[in-house]
């Protein structure tokens, strides 16, 4: 038999008060700079109201009690549940009767500094030494995915925009995933989920017959883009270049223009894998806890799915996990697919 296990802290410190009275828990976790969510519901008591500011640690795991207490279906380890994240409270309800708290918070990681509008422009700097730059700046370990090191930036310009956007455009010029956890700068091939420590993340398997309700949509588009083009400017010879991405035909054309051939290919490129992601979409209820499964990692799916369905390889988008006294822990993932 499974159940779920928690443990919350406040502050760094471990309030059993809360782990005693706690009526429901939800966490969602998201891709990007897209801050990650969490929402408390206590049975007021004798709890108290955390200040403002104030950060929530989150651990959750499903115990599994035939194999005795401390065993996590899922978990990091068998002896502890598994890491959820830090929050930073950004609202508090308190209601009743019954005596009801409710306790609002966003991922601490991308709270502050990154967010900050600066202006600075870059001339000539490989791109895993911009984010080493940007990382930092703001106290943060970088950790640079395979494939990305070593490409060559001719010029870019920061104009009142903040550090946060800066990565996410960058990002999408290369078809990568930007994103801050646990005190580390993950920039990092999308499609290539890795955990906060920059490890490779194995596959998450999920069974048919371990899932709850799903819902797989594909939406066609008669006018689809058979391809993207983008421009690049060549100082030598004092003309543009074009280059292609996909096949010719109904043409997606990249408004900027790149300073050489090698960035504007690697621009036409993750817009095309933009262009075919955009149009797929997979949701899926666990019947059972998944804690382990968050945002960007590699999932695989085993049993009666459909063969389009199983054909395509995914990437976790968005997970809510969602534990409730009464009912036990229940995950919801959102799905896009991608190209190995």
């Amino acid at each position: 038999m499974r159940r779920p296990s928690w443990s919350i802290t406040v502050e760094g410190i471990p309030v059993p008060a809360v782990d005693k009275r706690l009526s429901s828990l939800s966490v969602t976790q998201q891709s990007g700079f897209s801050a990650d969510e969490l929402e408390l519901e206590i049975d007021a008591g004798d709890v108290i109201i955390p200040p403002a500011g104030a950060e929530i640690a989150v651990a959750v795991g499903m115990e599994d009690a035939s194999l005795g207490v401390g065993t996590f279906i899922g978990a990091v380890s068998p002896s502890a549940p598994r890491d959820l994240g830090t929050y930073t409270v950004t609202e508090i309800e308190h209601s009743g009767p019954p005596n009801t708290l409710r306790i609002r918070g966003r991922s601490a990681d991308v709270a502050g500094s990154l967010m900050a509008q600066r202006t600075q422009s870059y001339d000539h700097i490989l791109l895993d030494a911009l984010v080493t730059t940007i990382a930092g700046r703001h106290g943060l370990q970088p950790v640079i995915g395979l494939g990305l090191s070593g490409t060559l930036l001719e010029h870019i310009d920061q104009t009142e925009e903040s550090d946060a956007h800066l990565l996410t455009r960058l990002a999408e010029d290369h078809d990568a995933i930007a994103t801050v956890k646990n005190g580390r700068l993950l920039f990092v091939r999308r499609g290539r989920g890795v955990s906060a420590s920059g490890l490779p993340m194995p596959p998450a398997a999920l069974r048919r017959d371990e899932c709850g309700p799903h819902r797989y949509q594909r939406v066609e588009n008669p006018t689809s883009y058979t391809g993207v083009r983008a421009r690049w400017y060549d100082r030598e010879e004092a003309r543009a270049h074009h280059v292609l991405a996909g096949e010719s035909g109904n043409l997606r054309v990249l408004k900027d223009i790149y300073p050489n051939e090698r960035s504007a290919y690697s621009a036409a490129e993750a817009e095309w894998r933009r262009l075919q992601r955009g149009g797929v979409s997979l949701s899926v209820q666990a019947a059972i806890g998944r804690p382990e499964i968050g945002a960007e990692t590699p999932v695989t799916l085993l049993g009666e799915w459909p063969a389009e369905v199983v054909a395509q390889s995914w990437i976790v988008a968005s997970s809510t996990h969602r534990l409730d006294r009464g009912s036990g822990l229940t995950t919801a993932l959102e799905l896009y697919p991608y190209t190995p």
